[in-house]
């Protein structure tokens, strides 16, 4: 109930409001702000991208856990190389783009070992489709795919059919070739999957021959004979004076290469 009336003022009883309280008598009226309008913000695309390598190499390697040893300066000394970790073939797929690359003369790729617990011999499709995207992304450039080491914890003949698969998909492409590995086998693992490091050199050594389209018979044998130790230069025989001295012996023709 409303109170008394003294004067023009209404009286309210105690705890009451008034929901029409006048503004005091000289006083501006106050205007209640206008809560502003968000403006729309700008699309962020927040997707990671890759940056481009800093300097334009002529030699690119896309290469797993197996590249830790391997020293792609000494490999290719007369060449800008840059070595890149990827651990698989998803990982290669993001990485072969013109945007990240630039336009190599080569690029090696060795991936896929780490995908064979989850893909088994599904690999072969994931490898193909790396292949494809790295021949058609790079035609000018000589595209190197090396196959699949053997593990000591996975059935070699899985592995052998993805290989054989890989070199399929090679001979497919002009401008992709195949670096294959006969001679490294389980033996050269320190555990189930990678490389001592004293056969590194050997794994390398391949990459380079298909790399530069050297004979592999001729690097092999050339690999060989460097690492074969001098022969000893043959003793003369004792000679007795009173023996007519024997005649002079030829050298052997087939003795250097």
């Amino acid at each position: 109930m409303y109170g008394l009336v003294e004067g023009d003022e209404l009286i309210l009883p105690t705890g009451s409001t008034n929901p029409e309280t006048p503004e005091p008598r000289g006083s501006p009226p106050v205007t209640k702000p206008t809560p502003a309008t968000p403006l729309p913000s700008p699309l962020i695309d927040s997707t990671p991208r890759p940056s481009r390598l800093a300097q334009q190499p002529d030699i690119v390697i896309l290469i797993d856990s197996n590249g830790k040893f391997l020293n792609e300066k000494k490999l290719f000394p007369n060449h800008k190389v840059a070595k890149l970790w990827c651990p698989n073939s998803q990982h290669a797929m993001e990485l072969l783009s013109e945007e990240r690359l630039g336009s190599p003369s080569h690029i090696i790729i060795h991936t896929g070992t780490n995908e064979l617990r989850t893909q088994q011999e599904r690999v072969s499709e994931s490898l193909r489709q790396m292949i494809e995207k790295a021949s058609n992304t790079f035609p000018n450039s000589r595209v190197v795919i090396s196959t699949l080491l053997p593990r000591k914890d996975f059935h070699p003949g899985t592995i052998h059919r993805i290989n054989s698969s890989v070199s399929r998909d090679c001979v497919l492409k002009p401008n992709v070739h195949l670096a294959h590995h006969p001679t490294l086998d389980i033996s050269c693992l320190y555990d189930h999957v990678h490389l001592f490091k004293n056969t590194v050199p050997i794994f390398a050594q391949t990459l380079k021959n298909v790399a530069l389209n050297r004979d592999q018979s001729t690097a092999r044998r050339r690999s060989r004979l460097a690492r074969s130790p001098p022969r000893p230069s043959p003793r003369p025989p004792l000679r007795r004076p009173d023996l007519p001295h024997p005649p002079p012996r030829r050298p052997h023709q087939d003795s250097y290469e």
